[in-house]
Formats: structure tokens, C-alpha cells, sequence
């Protein structure tokens, strides 16, 4: 995934955009955030651990504009722990009203789901 976004963000379409690998879920959410969440969730937010796998951003503004999680198929297969902790994940996201892209180890089509993603931010200028 890292080779794939580094290749995306060298097109001239892209180059306005970047990314951060592990970026810590607390500094995605921040301050601003934090005190809208419920309990629970800011607790999981709050963990060192608690991390997104890729945060796309914009190179210019800095500001946040989605996240990438990879899934392994078995590791995040329903009824393990991961699977618990995506979903708050996800309710993070929703809650926050950041996109959150999660891509599986076994798809296929990154490429064009990456993209069709950027291209909104894209749309809206």
C-alpha cells in the first residue's frame, strides 16, 4: 500500500496530496473531536496502539481529509478482537465525519478506489 500511494501522489493529478503511515487515531481525532465522543470510544482513541494504517492529507492545508486501513483476511475476520476494534474505528470515522477506505489484503481495485476517493476532494475545489 505504501508503494501504491507514493506511485498515486507522483501524478501531477495527486501531487497535492500525501500521506502518513501509522498515523496515532488520537491525532486524528484531536482535541476538537475528542470530547464529542462517547466514553468508550475516546478511551479506544486515546490508546498509544490505536493507530490508522495510512492518513491522506493535503499537502498544501495539512488538513485531514480520509483514512486507509489494510485488512488481512483472517486477522480481521468477524468475531476476532480486531474485528471489534475496526468497529469502533469506524465509528470514529463516522462520528468525526472522516471517509474511512478499508482495502483487503485480498482485493483487488486499490488503485481505482484510492483515486475515485482523491477525485471528491478534487471535485470540490
Amino acid at each position: 500500500m505504501n508503494m501504491l500511494l507514493t506511485k498515486i501522489f507522483e501524478e501531477p493529478k495527486y501531487s497535492k496530496f500525501s500521506f502518513v503511515f501509522e498515523m496515532p487515531l488520537k491525532d486524528v481525532v484531536n482535541k476538537n473531536y475528542m470530547g464529542e465522543l462517547p466514553e468508550e470510544l475516546s478511551t479506544f482513541a486515546n490508546r498509544n496502539w490505536a493507530h490508522v494504517d495510512f492518513t491522506v492529507f493535503n499537502r498544501v492545508t495539512k488538513e485531514i481529509l480520509f483514512g486507509i486501513e489494510v485488512d488481512g483476511y483472517n486477522y480481521h475476520k468477524k468475531g476476532t478482537k480486531q474485528a471489534e476494534r475496526d468497529l469502533k474505528k469506524n465509528a470514529i470515522f463516522d462520528q468525526i465525519g472522516l471517509p474511512l477506505l478499508r482495502l483487503s489484503t485480498k482485493g483487488s481495485g486499490e488503485e481505482n478506489k484510492i483515486k475515485a476517493q482523491l477525485d471528491k476532494y478534487l471535485g470540490a475545489e
